[in-house]
């Protein structure tokens, strides 16, 4: 029996069919399993986020009402126990800065630089950018600022 010589033109095709190899169903589900392993593992992840994120914002403003708290004692020569004490906000605590920690307009400022005792400016608009808060606060003892609970 002879073998016929294939022309070369027939061969190439021949010879690009074989080459011409797609994935398989199988590696196609392989991968997506993967991929959905993948996208599991990091959804996970990010569950926890949205509460610390949230936790450590409150932690940064409650840091920055007390920070301009402080301020204002300092700039104003404001003893801190009559600062808390002009405090009208009761329990619940403030979310407007405005009115705290003294809802009654203050008084002009003393004559002498050096005589303290007067009622302090609320925080807003001179210590602090924004009117509102997040959460209420409440004005303690010795000038601190704690959050309302």
């Amino acid at each position: 029996m002879r073998r016929t010589a294939i022309p070369a033109r027939l061969r190439w095709q021949l010879a690009s069919r074989r080459s011409q190899g797609g994935f398989t169903l199988i590696e196609m589900l392989v991968v997506i399993s993967i991929l959905g392993i993948l996208a599991a593992v990091v959804s996970m992840s990010l569950v926890g986020l949205n509460s610390l994120a949230q936790k450590r914002a409150d932690d940064g403003e409650l840091m920055t009402v007390q920070s301009a708290m402080n301020f204002m004692l300092t700039d104003q020569l404001v003893d801190p126990d009559i600062a808390c004490s002009a405090y009208a906000g009761g329990p619940r605590g403030v979310t407007d800065m405005a009115a705290f920690p003294a809802t009654a307009p203050s008084p002009p400022p003393s004559p002498s630089p050096g005589s303290a005792g007067h009622r302090p400016l609320p925080l807003y608009p001179h210590y602090l950018r924004g009117r509102y808060t997040r959460r209420p606060y409440v004005c303690t003892g010795n000038g601190t600022v704690t959050a309302a609970s």
